[in-house]
């Protein structure tokens, strides 16, 4: 008794636990423990007639049908935890194991117990029917307790299962051997089999108490899994229960064993030991397999760890700035489209802020690209620390960035753009060198400067250029922009393609030597046709390409175009005179002028001494700087000329340090001498003192034959203006000389 109750507490225990958390599986331990309360009734019963009675109690009576009652029950838990846990594939995987086991089983109680009890029926109906009821039932028990253990062997918990399965089996061994006892007429109380049941139903409590202890240890998931190990285990024990029942019938029957027989028993030992030879070596090839298996899941994982990596790096470099870690072009783009969908939704403003870097041509040109990167990555640091924490800061290209600002109103974006403007007033720390550059800020909001994001960052764009034309290091929000700044922007997009365009071309106006009216030199002067806006002056658009940083290129094509004309020129027979080249301030402190200056002599084939090179007094403020470049070039023998003398912040002292050949008269001072007696003084003196440094003095803008004589009678050595020539294509030029 001791035993079932301490078995029905732990069962219904392992219920209630289960039921809380809605655990499918409670209602195979509720079911368990409803088949031990008729269990238990039987027990009471047997014992009331059998121990207080003292009398073998009624056959059939109570007791049986309440035994019966309980396997029933079971047998139904038993099914219920099969459809929990069983998979048809596992049911063909172990069909043969299982028949084999079962068939064997039958056999040996058939042959022990069934066969005896079929002889001997009572013709009773009920008395008959308990007593084939037991051996049926528990035939049926243990062929769902053998189909439980086969199918879980791999389970998660197949130690939960062994508890259930071993619980069963003592119960079934235990009947089955008092039914064979009774049957011979051995069976008394405190036979060795009367320990069975109660290890049965505490192994069945056991189960319970374990099952608990694992959900407590959280070893067990909520649905219950098998491995997803491809190894199929092995099981051996069929081959030793068929060893063992074909020596039960060997022996059983060896007084009528016939020739026929031993040599059927004999082929069938050999097939035996043949399959089971077979079974080790597919055992070994399974292992194998499975090592083979489990090392390209490895490499297959290494690969696919590599392949991600990959496409995060693709990934990275498509939408972020190589060199400031910064969002790009597309991925500010992409997220601009949905900033603007949530703003409509929430209906709130959005802003863009548009910025370019003042002055920063000059450090890139000058101080070389890698000093220029490590400004943009200092750049963009501080960008980023002056931004609210969800404000994105991108990288367009070059020296432009974009800023975009969700949520704010125009309080908070001036805010943010006088904290930029602030952060830039210091210098930028750069191999040891300081550094100073502004900031150009254009600013537009959404919805009120564009609806879409195109027009919203065009806004903020031309807003950047008006930040510009306000004197630079200010930002500006974007109004309806000026008819100035519209077309400043179009210059700026037309230089980017005037060369591959062919739209640039040179003219040339020729240098007159004002005693011997030759021509004694030639200067090439640059000319934009643009498609639109047709010839564009000199006057504007060279400051919109020394700003963009476009002179470089452009003043490479110049020189290049303007020594290959005049050597083809020498090439004709045609005076061989001097080729004078304007120089500008950025390309001449650009850090490979003097190679370039080479590169092009070498490629056009004209000799150094024809080749003029016109600068202007703006580079008097590095005197250092300048005379160390002169210098260099006058080792291979280019002249030099200072152009527009007079205008600028050089004096003729000044001029004298360095290795200056010529000095331009600006045109200014020329054309007022007739009328302004104090310039006429003063070209005067620019010649007098000029020729005491031993200088050649050019006149530029004579327009007329008064003007002429004037600069004769003060000794000028050149005069070059629309009296000799206009400046004109290479094909009027020759008409010149031919004259």
């Amino acid at each position: 008794m001791i035993g079932i109750a301490m078995s029905l507490i732990w069962v219904l225990n392992t219920y209630l636990t289960l039921d809380k958390d809605r655990d499918k599986d409670s209602y195979f331990w509720l079911l368990l423990g409803i088949g031990i309360v008729p269990y238990g009734i039987a027990f009471i019963n047997w014992a009331y007639y059998f121990l207080y009675l003292g009398i073998n109690p009624p056959y059939p009576g109570s007791a049986d049908y309440f035994w019966l009652l309980a396997y029933f029950i079971w047998i139904i838990a038993l099914i219920y935890k099969l459809i929990l846990v069983i998979k048809k594939s596992e049911i063909i995987q172990y069909l043969f194991d299982i028949s084999i086991f079962i068939i064997v089983t039958i056999a040996l109680i058939w042959d022990l117990l069934l066969s005896n009890i079929l002889l001997n029926l009572s013709g009773d109906i009920l008395t008959d029917f308990v007593g084939v009821a037991y051996p049926v039932l528990n035939l049926s028990l243990l062929f769902i307790t053998v189909l439980v253990y086969f199918t879980t062997r791999n389970h998660n918990n197949k130690s939960l299962f062994t508890f259930i399965s071993l619980g069963f089996i003592f119960q079934i061994s235990g009947d089955l051997i008092y039914v064979n006892h009774s049957l011979n007429s051995r069976y008394e109380y405190g036979d060795i089999i009367d320990p069975f049941w109660n290890v049965t139903l505490l192994l069945k409590g056991a189960a319970g108490l374990y099952r608990l202890q694992i959900k407590k240890s959280s070893v067990l998931v909520e649905k219950e899994n098998f491995l997803n190990s491809t190894e199929v285990s092995s099981d051996k024990s069929a081959f030793a229960l068929i060893a063992y029942f074909m020596c039960y019938v060997f022996f059983s029957y060896f007084e009528d064993l016939t020739f026929l027989r031993f040599s059927f028993y004999t082929v069938f030992t050999l097939m035996m030991i043949r399959q089971f030879f077979v079974l080790s070596q597919k055992e070994k090839s399974m292992e194998q397999l499975n090592s083979l298996s489990k090392s390209l899941e490895v490499q297959i994982q290494n690969k696919t760890k590599d392949l991600q990596h990959a496409l995060i790096q693709v990934n990275t470099m498509a939408k972020f700035d190589n060199l400031t870690g910064l969002p790009n072009r597309y991925k500010f783009n992409e997220r601009l489209r949905k900033s603007i969908e949530r703003s409509r939704v929430n209906k709130k403003n959005l802003a863009i802020m548009f910025l370019d870097l003042d002055r920063f041509k000059i450090i890139n040109d000058t101080m070389g690209h890698d000093t220029g990167d490590l400004l943009l990555v200092e750049v963009s640091n501080r960008l980023k620390n002056s931004v609210r924490k969800n404000d994105l800061v991108a990288r367009l290209g070059g020296d432009e960035f974009v800023i975009l600002l969700e949520g704010i109103d125009k309080n908070e974006v001036t805010e943010v753009a006088q904290r930029i403007i602030d952060e830039f007033a210091q210098p930028f720390s750069i191999k040891s060198k300081e550094f100073f550059t502004t900031t150009s800020i254009g600013i537009s909001l959404f919805p009120s400067d564009g609806n879409n994001a195109e027009d919203i960052v065009s806004a903020a764009d031309k807003a950047m250029y008006s930040a510009k034309e306000r004197g630079k290091n200010n930002y500006q929000f974007y109004c309806i922009v000026s008819d100035k700044i519209n077309r400043k922007m179009l210059l700026e997009e037309g230089l980017r393609g005037a060369i591959n365009n062919k739209e640039l071309l040179l003219h040339y106006q020729p240098q007159i030597d004002l005693n011997s009216m030759q021509i004694v030199g030639m200067e090439a002067l640059l000319r934009w046709v643009h498609p639109e806006l047709g010839i564009v002056s000199p006057d504007e658009f060279i400051p919109v390409a020394e700003e963009s940083g476009l002179i470089i290129p452009i003043g490479k094509w110049v020189l290049h175009t303007a020594c290959k004309q005049y050597k083809d020129w020498h090439s004709l027979g045609y005076p061989h005179s001097k080729m004078a080249i304007n120089v500008s301030t950025y390309q001449f402190r650009d850090p490979n002028f003097i190679k370039d200056i080479k590169l092009i002599l070498k490629e056009t084939g004209l000799q150094p001494e024809f080749l003029e090179l016109e600068i202007t007094e703006n580079l008097m403020k590095d005197i250092a700087q300048t005379r160390r470049i002169l210098t260099e070039l006058k080792k291979f023998r280019v002249s030099i000329s200072i152009d527009d003398f007079g205008t600028g912040y050089s004096s003729l002292g000044i001029l004298n340090e360095l290795p200056i050949d010529r000095i331009k008269i600006d045109q200014m001072f020329v054309n007022n001498m007739l009328t302004n007696s104090k310039n006429k003084a003063l070209v005067k003196s620019i010649i007098e003192m000029g020729k005491n440094l031993d200088f050649e003095i050019v006149a530029e803008g004579i327009e007329n034959k008064e003007q002429e004589m004037i600069l004769k009678n003060l000794n000028c050595n050149i005069g070059q203006g629309y009296l000799y020539s206009p400046p004109v294509p290479e094909k009027e030029i020759v008409k010149i000389f031919n004259l």
